[in-house]
């Protein structure tokens, strides 16, 4: 028996790069003053309310532009690093012959590039890859969305949406939904090959 040719969605940043550890790493470098929560204690998808300076936390504004003007190059390429087994899997089920979109909504041209580069540079394997608006990820069609953002998780709830598990997206648990959610790479495998067999 033969299996159906699924496309799987598959979000970038918090779903195959980690991103955040490195850029943790380097606004603790550069602003030792900065009380940053631990990450696995971050319950906000806003995550500069996890960054604090005499007890509150830091101004949005200056944590974009800090994150997006100085640590772009670093965070979004040279320290990046994927979650464990996430370029396995997705071979061993593109060699299946299932499509592998990526679906990321990257804020600005030097981190679409510098996306690019990461994917090369872990060869991280894909059929497509679509730079859409945050409003707009839903609108590639797909047959399961693995996602992290709380936000796009109930956009896509009508939909097949695997939850990769990470603290900022525990508060979908309030919701009168079940999202199924996985804690590894690993599990979204079997539930892949179960579901797709």
């Amino acid at each position: 028996m033969t299996c159906l040719k699924r496309r799987i969605g598959v979000d970038l940043d918090g779903v195959v790069r980690n991103l955040y550890h490195p850029l943790v790493n380097a606004i603790k470098r550069d602003h030792p003053k900065i009380k940053i929560d631990p990450i696995e204690k971050w319950t906000d998808y806003h995550i500069w309310n996890h960054f604090k300076l005499k007890g509150k936390p830091v101004d949005e504004w200056w944590f974009k532009q800090l994150w997006f003007d100085r640590y772009v190059e670093e965070v979004y390429h040279r320290n990046s690093f994927t979650y464990p087994w996430a370029c396995e899997v997705l071979k061993k089920q593109k060699s299946k012959g299932h499509k592998v979109i990526f679906i990321t909504a990257q804020p600005n041209s030097k981190c679409i590039g510098w996306t690019m580069y990461f994917i090369s540079k872990w060869k991280i394997p894909f059929n497509e890859i679509h730079f859409t608006e945050y409003e707009s990820k839903h609108k590639v069609e797909c047959d399961v969305y693995i996602e992290d953002s709380p936000k796009q998780v109930r956009m896509l709830a009508h939909r097949n949406v695997f939850v990769y598990d990470q603290p900022w997206n525990r508060q979908l648990e309030e919701d009168n939904i079940i999202y199924p959610r996985f804690k590894s790479w690993l599990e979204i495998d079997k539930e892949l090959n179960r579901r797709f067999q």
